[in-house]
């Protein structure tokens, strides 16, 4: 199986939920399986609680493309589509599924890694996939990277 890296960030400009998106392609589906992701605030430092979550979504959100690199260069392009600088969260976002979810210090970066075959997996369905970002909408600024497989 082929796996990917996307980077991610997320103005301050906009108050969305949303951070990254990660949906199968609506022509060639692929199931994708998240193994890990990273994300943190890079605005000035507080101690205020940002609650990290993970949703399964079915559509595209409002938000600039941004390419899954292989992580092995002899592997082909990623088919699943991705998005970040989300300026509209996707319609099913905030009444998305949510995996998981959790709450940090403003000042710390978060790094989540499966468990060998406890992954997130989405369904081989077109438009279907993963959201990751807040639970409360916010303005502040963040970063982070997320890992798949696509099989």
């Amino acid at each position: 199986m082929a796996a990917y890296a996307t980077s991610f960030n997320k103005t301050g400009a906009d108050s969305v939920l949303c951070v990254v998106e990660l949906l199968a392609d609506a022509t060639t589906p692929r199931r994708q399986k998240v193994f890990s992701f990273g994300i943190g605030c890079t605005a000035a430092s507080n101690d205020g609680v940002h609650q990290y979550s993970v949703r399964r979504i079915t559509n595209s959100g409002t938000g600039t493309s941004v390419t899954p690199n292989p992580l092995d260069p002899a592997d082909a392009a990623c088919l699943a589509d991705a998005e970040h600088l989300i300026t509209v969260d996707p319609a099913s976002y905030g009444a998305g599924i949510e995996l998981y979810r959790e709450p940090l210090n403003g000042r710390a970066s978060w790094q989540w890694n499966a468990n060998p075959g406890r992954e997130f997996v989405s369904p081989n369905t077109a438009s279907a996939g993963f959201g990751i970002g807040l639970s409360a909408a916010s303005t502040s600024t963040y970063s982070g990277n997320l890992q798949h497989e696509e099989q």
